[in-house]
């Protein structure tokens, strides 16, 4: 199994054996980040 993620640490595998749902909540919604005008922008050339 970590031939399909070269150059990883670290594999993690977990199995999923129960789901519980909860009336109301709120849905996952994914998006874009998107970089906060407060923060400096990060450097790309890290050693």
């Amino acid at each position: 199994m970590a031939a399909a993620a070269p150059g990883a640490e670290r594999l993690v595998e977990f199995t999923v054996t129960g789901v519980v749902e909860t009336a109301g909540a709120s849905p996952l919604r994914w998006s874009d980040p998107v970089p906060s005008r407060v923060n400096p922008p990060a450097a790309l050339n890290l050693p």
